[in-house]
């Protein structure tokens, strides 16, 4: 009798202690199979050596399961000189005439990323009984491209400087980070993360005439909503 109500309880089995391989998740409360997200974001520097730039991209991404996820992003940006090289007691301040002869100084004006996100971390924030949120840690990593561009003195004036933004096409460039989503429904969230955009090129540190190569790190973040659209 007794065997016969259990195989009747649809639970057992599910709870059972004696299962050799429980599992360790029943169910996701949203779960990710080829769904469709779309990010769109705000991107300002966040640690700044010479350059800083602020602008906004816009992201989608394909999950293939909970934790694996391919993603493409892109949009521009607006290059500014930092205080120390393009203010108003500065570098170019005390040289009006001259180019700083320093490296990095090349900036971006648009960049165009793909990659990949994994995310190992899943939970629910219970801040209230009555409010469920969900959160997801993830780290992320990609390949691609960016638009280069310098500032140059194009100052007629020997005692002061004015400067203009001169494209230097495109340049190959990478990006790693990591990243936090909230999300308040099944569709919508909010999305912040931290991005390292690395490319290269040649600065004449010594102005020989001799440009030697050197590695780019833009420390960018990405702030925004995010939307799942099926």
């Amino acid at each position: 009798m007794l065997m016969a109500l259990a195989a009747s309880d649809p639970t057992v089995d599910e709870f059972d202690d004696n299962d050799p391989d429980p599992p360790v998740l029943i169910n996701r409360a949203r779960p990710f199979h080829f769904n469709v997200e779309l990010s769109l974001m705000f991107m300002p520097t966040l640690i700044e050596k010479y350059l800083n730039h602020t602008g906004g991209v816009a992201a989608i991404t394909v999950h293939m399961n909970d934790i694996f996820a391919l993603e493409a992003f892109g949009g521009y940006v607006y290059m500014r000189e930092a205080a120390i090289i393009g203010g108003a007691e500065s570098v170019r301040s005390q040289n009006p005439t001259m180019e700083p002869a320093l490296p990095d100084l090349v900036g971006m004006s648009w960049i165009a990323q793909a990659g990949v996100a994994i995310a190992p971390i899943y939970g629910k924030l219970n801040f209230f009984s009555e409010v469920d949120m969900n959160s997801q840690f993830y780290i992320c990593g990609g390949i691609g491209a960016i638009g280069a561009v310098k500032r140059q003195n194009v100052s007629v004036n020997p005692d002061e400087f004015t400067t203009e933004i001169v494209p230097l096409g495109a340049r190959f460039a990478g990006n790693v980070g990591a990243g936090f989503k909230l999300f308040f429904t099944n569709w919508f969230g909010l999305r912040g993360e931290f991005r390292d955009i690395i490319f290269s090129d040649s600065f004449d540190y010594a102005g020989t005439g001799d440009p030697t190569p050197d590695v780019i790190h833009n420390f960018v973040g990405m702030f925004g909503l995010t939307f799942i659209v099926n």
